[in-house]
């Protein structure tokens, strides 16, 4: 998974207020972005790429040729023809119909996952970053356990405890990824609170609720875009990886890791049942780090002087 680099925090001003930070001005930063992410032609490609992702899921109902649990015995294992594009699987189900659903499954669990890690590590780590004392203390060492833990081996054993199935895998995923996310919240939050028109409205008696609301969280937007590109890619990894283990999504619902375990005892005969999963699977997760990349440089005003 790329590494994960902040971008840097605003120059501290005792004036700015908080219309300014979404300004769209000449000079606004984010439009700065905007023109950075407009010249990457790779994360430009990325976006397209999961866009088209996305699209394929969402009309998945009117653009699969067939119904993706139909078996037809007689057609099984068939290579590319024009009744079947891409083929048939094992039971004759139509291998291009089951990719097409294989997006919405494995994006419909991904998507979800993924908010849920951003809401609960940034509410857990803006929390402990705010206040400090003995709440910050608790959380840095809770952080620190799960961090400690191989995550693939600790999800493997919440699943086994939980019992094979698309909650348990959304459960395990969330309960073992938010410490990283409350880690990275953190740390931006513990900046965030020195800056000067925090301490003003803390000397002017805002609550705290309102500053974290409206000085601390529009100023770590920044990196809960960029996670949540990354993340993505790396839950889409996670989800497909524990489906192909047999402890995620089941069969016969069409999920592309889960497709790649009903077919790896006929790589020899038909590779395109491995193949095509396996494609998919590798350019949904490029497309997500392509686009998290570029929008980690377009969002670090070091990178875009440089």
């Amino acid at each position: 998974m790329p590494s994960r680099v902040l971008p840097a925090a605003p120059a501290s001003t005792e004036t700015l207020q908080d219309e300014e930070l979404f300004a769209v001005g000449e000079h606004s930063p984010w439009r700065a972005a905007l023109r950075v992410l407009q010249a990457d032609r790779a994360a430009l490609g990325g976006l397209i790429l999961l866009g088209l992702f996305v699209a394929i899921a969402i009309a998945a109902p009117l653009i699969a040729p067939y119904d993706p649990l139909a078996i037809h015995l007689s057609d099984k294992l068939q290579g590319p023809s024009a009744r079947y594009p891409l083929g048939t699987d094992q039971l004759g189900r139509d291998l291009a119909s089951r990719l097409i659903y294989g997006t919405r499954s494995t994006l419909g669990s991904a998507i979800p996952t993924t908010i849920g890690l951003l809401l609960i590590g940034l509410a857990i780590g803006t929390t402990a970053g705010y206040l400090g004392g003995w709440v910050d203390r608790v959380v840095v060492g809770s952080i620190d356990v799960l961090l400690a833990l191989p995550r693939l081996i600790l999800s493997l054993t919440l699943v086994g405890f939980l019992g094979p199935s698309l909650q348990s895998l959304l459960i395990a995923i969330i309960a073992v990824g938010w410490a990283d996310h409350a880690r990275i919240f953190r740390a931006a939050t513990l900046a965030a609170r020195e800056w000067e028109f925090v301490l003003a409205a803390r000397a002017l008696g805002a609550s705290d609720l309102r500053i974290m609301a409206r000085h601390i969280l529009p100023n770590v937007i920044g990196p809960i875009v960029v996670l949540a590109t990354l993340d993505l890619g790396h839950i889409i990894l996670m989800i497909s990886s524990l489906s192909f283990l047999g402890l995620g999504i089941q069969p016969p619902t069409p999920e592309w890791g889960a497709m790649l375990n009903d077919a790896r005892t006929y790589l020899e005969h038909a590779p395109h049942l491995v193949l095509l999963p396996g494609l998919c699977i590798l350019l949904s997760v490029l497309a997500c780090n392509l686009l998290g990349d570029g929008l980690r440089a377009a969002l670090d005003p070091r990178s875009r002087h440089r």
